[in-house]
């Protein structure tokens, strides 16, 4: 089976949107938190994909405005504190490069595009053994749909909806 919905043991990590949802305190994403860590007793982990993805925001505006607004930098200063709460933060690493290249290989050139950031954030974590936490489970399942013959399962769990 190449996705599956995740059982509640197996570890997530935070698709961006899932972490986006964070940065801005949405209740229904802090309540599920709030279930997650009391079962794991630690929060889900993030993909550096993820890191890369919230920071490169903040990089664009500050690169095409000469710098950051004032509340720019507290949002910056917010979202790396919320990195460091994070006990697990996954490289991308050969394992994951060579599953995501797998999957790549396979996508149509409108794909590659759309996916890529999905793709990377997904071949972490089944790399690493992880479930991902997403609010767009549609776009995942289809990579998950890619995954090798043989390959571990891409558990997903819905946090929201796209």
């Amino acid at each position: 089976m190449p996705f599956a919905i995740a059982p509640p043991d197996i570890r997530l990590v935070m698709d961006t949107n899932v972490f986006t949802e964070w940065r801005y305190g949405k209740l229904e994403l802090l309540k599920r938190l709030q279930g997650y860590t009391d079962y794991h007793k630690t929060l889900p982990a993030l993909t550096s994909t993820t890191v890369f993805e919230a920071l490169a925001g903040f990089e664009m505006k500050a690169h095409k405005n000469r710098g950051l607004s004032e509340l720019d930098e507290r949002n910056l200063r917010a979202t790396k504190e919320l990195f460091d709460q994070v006990s697990d933060i996954l490289p991308f690493d050969h394992h994951a490069g060579e599953l995501a290249a797998f999957i790549y290989g396979r996508l149509t050139d409108r794909n590659k595009s759309k996916l890529l950031k999905d793709l990377l954030i997904a071949s972490t974590a089944v790399a690493n053994g992880y479930g991902v936490a997403t609010r767009n489970q549609k776009d995942f399942e289809f990579l998950g749909g890619i995954l090798p013959a043989g390959h571990p399962t891409l558990f997903l769990a819905r946090w929201g909806q796209t």
